[in-house]
């Protein structure tokens, strides 16, 4: 019997800053990592849509928490000024 792997889960929480969260979503096999607001209100940003595996999905949360650290603001909007 083959195994198939979970195509979809719930948003899980991996990471954290300031007052915002960084939010791991497994959607149509692959997973989409966001930075959304703690509150629920406010901007949301996709930082990676097509993550595959655990350790790519820990170094960019890894990176991320620490760029907003050094910029103390969030890393996705400084690309856009």
């Amino acid at each position: 019997m083959a195994t198939t792997a979970k195509r979809t889960g719930e948003p899980t929480k991996v990471g954290a800053y300031a007052d915002r969260e960084l939010i791991a979503h497994r959607v149509k096999g692959t997973v989409e990592l966001r930075d959304e607001p703690a509150c629920g209100e406010g901007r949301r940003y996709i930082i990676e849509a097509e993550l595959t595996s655990m350790a790519e999905l820990r170094a960019i949360v890894a990176d991320y928490t620490a760029t907003a650290a050094r910029i103390e603001g969030i890393p996705m909007q400084s690309w856009f000024w």
